[in-house]
């Protein structure tokens, strides 16, 4: 249980209050650089687990709830910034409810479902708009008033290009996944 990938998850987890207090303490560019750390360590603790042979049941599961958690929060505390409307977060969870419905779903049919490339990129653009909110946010004491505007109004436009992006991700997992969904995959 206590292998390097597991500790480098609960790492992750551990940070995300952290994270939370540097950027609502005027510290963005602190917690950017701890969410690049933590997002780093994502990447690293699947490279381990495989290179060391540590694979184990609970980071197998541990490791993307801890990545749902913190991005999700930190979603969260863009809205809350007011860097983007409070309704983003409360749909990127509804989505990731529904996938990890459909996805303990098709595991009860027996059909267990890995990470793709389409919850990667999910990630990818997940992780780009947390940045570029905590960056943003970090540097606007430094840039005009005018570009700080067009910058906000990117990153709201961006904000829902991710959650489209994710929306259409997860109607086509649905779709690779219906006939388990259906009942008339394998049981």
């Amino acid at each position: 249980m206590w292998t390097v990938p597991n500790l480098l998850t609960i790492a992750r987890l551990a940070a995300l209050p952290i994270m939370i207090l540097l950027f609502r303490h005027d510290h963005a560019l602190a917690a950017a650089g701890l969410f690049l750390v933590a997002a780093l360590t994502d990447c690293l603790d699947g490279w381990l687990a495989r290179r060391l042979d540590q694979s184990t049941t609970l980071g197998i599961y541990l490791d993307p709830v801890v990545d749902k958690i913190v991005i999700l929060v930190m979603i969260y505390e863009l809205a809350h910034a007011q860097l983007i409307t409070a309704a983003l977060p409360h749909l990127f969870l509804a989505r990731e409810l529904l996938h990890n419905g459909v996805r303990s779903a098709t595991a009860l049919r027996g059909s267990l479902v890995g990470a793709n490339w389409m919850g990667k990129t999910k990630a990818v653009l997940q992780n780009v708009l947390i940045m570029w909110g905590l960056l943003l946010t970090g540097f606007l004491p430094w840039i005009s008033s005018s570009l700080a505007e067009i910058l906000q109004i990117a990153l709201a436009a961006y904000a829902w290009l991710v959650l489209a992006a994710s929306l259409g991700f997860f109607a086509t997992f649905v779709g690779w996944n219906r006939r388990a969904l259906s009942g008339d995959g394998a049981p």
